[in-house]
């Protein structure tokens, strides 16, 4: 039988602590929102106002984890991610007043999230897995892609049959008794590249970062990556009502909505074979056009059918960006300074994806929905000709 390789090893670990660190906070929250507002008497605004700096924090968390990464590997970030995570869950489930879900979620759980989110864990795999990064990244976002699949029902459920403070504690005790093991024992100390004979010395980091930064090709890949986050948390709150406005029934509109969670892993497993045949940058603009063209058709379209297939190609599109991203990101800069690199390309997204929402508030109330996702398609459309531009070699 063919020894599997700790490289390998790392990919499914990284797999299952993605699935439980995005399940028990983005997925978790749009199930806990309705229960905050009525038992602890908080309104709408003040809630999406921890969602919205819980997001903009872990961007900022990110950025510290990503120089953490490049110089002590990822056994300790992720480890206290995952315990940080855990702490904040079940403290949550013991408050009384709104007031306190903004230390706990925006701070300590925001923590946790920049500390073991997807930019982590491609840096993480990128720099251990030199050979097949194309795979592991594709194996690994396909895996964690099934994350709303396995806790939105999951949390559902427990809030159903127990009540949301004990799905809280259950959350809790998922992230310190699953992930927060796997990550201290799985994961490996020092930097993936300390055995590398023409590896830099520390002092050569900064260096390396300040050529990075100086490239055209970066800031355009930073800030299509950021325009992706906007359009996609604003789909992710409006689209349910707006098929609603579109004379979708309420049941029908939350199974198509589901669509895109169904739609992103196996475009996501597809990458492994497509990279193949053509490169990560023409890759990351086809599926960018291919989610902004199916955009396009939720504006132009009434008709369920042809709503449900603009929904399926923006959610594979979407899937499909976030491993292309890293992996063109990979090919640009040296794995010595991919983390702290990665985590400054996040800081923007995550500012981007937090103020989507209210920008599309703002269009809502000039034109209505057609408007928010007329301006969704653009930026998908804008995210594709940024990441176009290219560098000619890594720096």
């Amino acid at each position: 039988m063919r020894k599997i390789g700790y490289a390998w090893w790392l990919v499914g670990t990284l797999g299952i602590t993605t699935i439980i660190s995005y399940g028990t906070s983005q997925y978790l929250f749009g199930v806990l929102i309705a229960h905050w507002q009525r038992d602890l008497g908080a309104g709408r605004a003040a809630v999406a106002g921890v969602y919205s700096l819980g997001l903009l924090a872990s961007g900022v968390f990110g950025l510290a984890a990503g120089r953490l990464l490049d110089r002590y590997g990822p056994r300790v970030p992720m480890a206290l991610g995952s315990a940080a995570s855990g702490a904040a869950l079940l403290a949550m489930s013991t408050v009384h007043s709104a007031g306190w879900l903004y230390p706990l979620w925006a701070g300590l759980h925001a923590l946790g999230m920049g500390l073991t989110y997807y930019p982590v864990s491609f840096a993480v795999v990128t720099t251990w897995c030199p050979g097949h990064r194309e795979s592991a990244l594709s194996v690994l976002t396909f895996v964690g892609g099934t994350s709303s699949l396995v806790f939105t029902p999951l949390a559902g459920w427990l809030v159903q049959e127990t009540g949301w403070r004990e799905t809280l504690v259950v959350m809790g005790l998922i992230q310190l008794c699953v992930a927060l093991p796997l990550h201290a024992l799985v994961l490996r100390n020092g930097p993936a590249d300390r055995d590398r004979p023409d590896r830099p010395a520390d002092g050569d980091r900064p260096a390396r970062v300040s050529r990075a930064v100086r490239l055209r090709s970066f800031w355009a890949l930073t800030i299509g990556g950021a325009l992706v986050m906007l359009a996609a948390h604003v789909v992710f709150v409006y689209l349910v009502p707006y098929l609603g406005e579109r004379g979708v029934a309420p049941l029908t509109a939350a199974a198509i909505g589901g669509l895109i969670g169904v739609s992103s892993p196996p475009s996501r497993l597809a990458l492994g074979l497509l990279s193949r045949v053509l490169s990560p940058v023409r890759l990351l603009v086809l599926v960018l056009v291919f989610s902004g063209l199916g955009v396009v058709l939720l504006v132009l379209t009434v008709r369920p059918v042809l709503l449900a297939i603009g929904v399926i190609m923006f959610g594979a599109g979407y899937g499909a960006q976030a491993p292309l991203r890293a992996l063109v990101l990979s090919h640009q800069v040296d794995p010595s300074v991919y983390g702290t690199l990665s985590g400054l390309q996040n800081l923007p997204a995550a500012a981007f994806g937090a103020g989507g929402p209210m920008i599309a508030g703002l269009l809502y109330d000039r034109g209505g929905h057609e408007w928010i996702f007329a301006g969704t398609a653009a930026a998908l459309l804008l995210a594709a000709a940024c990441s176009a531009v290219r560098t000619r070699s890594r720096v």
